[in-house]
C-alpha cells in the first residue's frame, strides 16, 4: 500500500515525543534508512506485550488501541526502554516490522527526523 505524509522536522520546540505520536526515524539497524512508526514506549518506563495488548509499567490496564486495524497476536518482552529512547510499534502490528524485531529494539531522540501529521493518500487525515 502506498501511503503519503506530511510531516515536520523536530526542533528544540518539538523536543520530546510522546505516547501515540507517528514519527519518522532513522532505522536502528541501519542509519541510511527512515522508517515511519508510532511511539509506544517513552525512556525509563517498562512496555510488555501480553496476548496482544500493551502494558506499561506492569499496569493492569493496557493501552488504548482502538486505532489499529486489526487485534494484535503474541506476547513480547518486557522491555526496559533507555533514557533517551523510544519503543516503537507499528499500527498493522501482526505484519509490522517494528522495535520487536530489530536487533537495536529502541529509537534514540538523535535518531527521530519528524513527525507526521497529514495522510493525504490514500484519504486525507489529520494525524498531529
Amino acid at each position: 500500500m502506498n501511503l503519503n505524509l506530511f510531516g515536520y522536522e523536530i526542533s528544540e520546540k518539538f523536543k520530546d515525543s510522546e505516547r501515540f505520536d507517528i514519527v519518522i526515524f532513522k532505522y536502528p539497524d541501519d542509519e541510511s534508512r527512515l522508517f515511519i512508526k508510532r511511539v509506544i514506549g517513552l525512556p525509563g518506563e517498562v512496555v510488555e506485550i501480553k496476548d496482544g495488548k500493551v502494558y506499561i509499567d506492569g499496569s493492569p490496564t493496557s493501552l488504548d488501541d482502538s486505532f489499529i486495524p486489526e487485534k494484535m497476536i503474541g506476547s513480547y518482552g518486557p522491555y526496559t526502554v533507555p533514557e533517551n529512547c523510544y519503543f516503537m510499534l507499528g499500527d498493522n502490528r501482526n505484519d509490522s516490522k517494528d522495535s520487536r524485531s530489530w536487533k537495536n529494539k529502541f529509537v534514540r531522540f538523535d535518531q527521530i527526523v519528524g513527525k507526521a501529521v497529514v495522510r493525504y493518500y490514500p484519504s486525507f487525515k489529520w494525524l498531529g
